[in-house]
Order: structure tokens, then sequence, then C-alpha cells
């Protein structure tokens, strides 16, 4: 089993995601059904400044939002759309933004069918590397150049996914990767991040990343991922904000 399937058990019934489906979603975006999350208010980068974040070179800047978590941590996960410009005029991207306190040591971020993280290092100020988990799929830790497995940080990282129905392109503290490090779509399940791990525990799955898995997973009407995200809803409050 995938650690998307793994995931999805008793949630949703796994099932193949097309291209023609990827970067297609309701018509208020995933937004629409996060705000049980708080993430209302524009998150803002460590000068206390609004941010803005191309996911390549033909995308629309984004804007996007910060608040506390259902459990109270200072941090926010935001996804919405992104119009492209010219080139790809009227395609949507889905941006997937992350804000890493030191409490939360890695999450998911990238994982193909069978599992296997996928690797988001890059020369710079920050770094994603992979390395294999027992189950649930692939776990990326994210810190500085030479960081080794399981360093706690405290720092901001901030991802964007985005595709086009046919390519991935992903953004790294609001820089767009090159045109090289766009990979196929048709392997590749974007996940959530999410803030809410807590240190010592590598494998909890929150709300966030259910979410994103049951949207990439398989692709959901508006009325499925409302429904999917109100019984979340209520697991979450059952169980104090933690999932």
């Amino acid at each position: 089993m995938s650690g998307i399937a793994y995931a999805m058990r008793g949630l949703v019934a796994p099932a193949a995601l097309t291209l023609s489906g990827i970067g297609r979603l309701p018509t208020e975006g995933l937004l629409g059904y996060w705000d049980f999350l708080g993430a209302q208010t524009y998150l803002l980068d460590k000068s206390g400044m609004g941010r803005t974040m191309a996911v390549d070179p033909q995308a629309a800047d984004v804007r996007w939002s910060k608040g506390l978590l259902a459990n109270g941590s200072n941090a926010a996960i935001l996804t919405t759309d992104l119009r492209r410009g010219a080139g790809a005029a009227g395609n949507r991207f889905t941006a997937v933004v992350v804000y890493r306190a030191e409490s939360a040591a890695q999450s998911y971020l990238l994982s193909d069918r069978e599992g296997r993280g996928i690797s988001l290092t890059r020369a710079g100020a920050h770094c994603g590397f992979v390395y294999s988990a027992g189950t649930g799929g692939g776990n990326i830790k994210t810190g500085e150049i030479g960081d080794v497995p399981g360093k706690s940080f405290d720092c901001w990282i901030m991802y964007a996914i985005g595709c086009d129905g046919s390519r991935i392109y992903l953004s790294l503290d609001g820089l767009p990767w090159n045109a090289g490090t766009a990979i196929d779509a048709a392997g590749v399940y974007p996940l959530l991040a999410t803030s809410t791990l807590t240190s010592g525990d590598l494998y909890l799955r929150s709300a966030g990343q259910y979410a994103a898995l049951a949207y990439w997973d398989r692709l959901l009407s508006a009325d499925q991922l409302a429904s999917t995200m109100r019984a979340l809803r209520r697991q979450l409050i059952a169980k104090g904000g933690m999932l």
C-alpha cells in the first residue's frame, strides 16, 4: 500500500489521478475549506512584511495567509489558486506554503505512488532532503545545507507547488526553481506539509496532510471535498486539535 493510500484508509477510497485532472480545483480552491485551521490573515516574513511568491516565471504572484492552527501553535498552512500568464493562460495552480517552527522537525511534502520521498535539495539558504519512512510515505527534513536527519531548527521554510496539467513546478523560499527541476506530474503527489507535528513524533498526521491527500489521491468534487473536510474538522475537534 502506498503512503497516500495508507494515510487515506477509512476516509476516501483511492483512485488513479489523471493528468487531465491535475491542477483543477473546486471554484474556491482548497482555501474555501481551510477556515477551521484559522489561516485567514496574510502570512508575514521574519521582518513582519507580507511576501509574494512566483511558482515559476510565468505564474502570477500570490499572497498567502497566516493564523493560529487549532492546537494553538504559531504556524499556518494555506493552499490557493494561481492563474498562469502567457503560454498557459487559464491553467490553475495549487500553492502550498508552510511556516516551520523549531518544534516541527519534519513533515510529509512529496511522495510518489510507492510512498518514496521526492528530493527537494537545492543550493541556497535552505535545502530539503529525503530519507525513508517506515509507513505513510516519504519524509522530508528541511533545514540548512549540511544538516543531518532529525535536527531541529528555527526558521521559515516556504514551498510552493504548481501544476499546469503535465508538469509540476516547485519554488523554495520565494525563488522559482530552474526549469530543469520541473518533474513529471504523473508519478508525484503534492501533499500539504503541516506545522502541527510534535518533536520526536515523525509520523504524526494532521488535518492539513489529510486534506491534501483527499484531493491529490483522487480528484474530488467540491461536495466530496467539503464532506471530507467536515469529517476532518470533527476529528480535529474531538482530538483537541491534532489528528
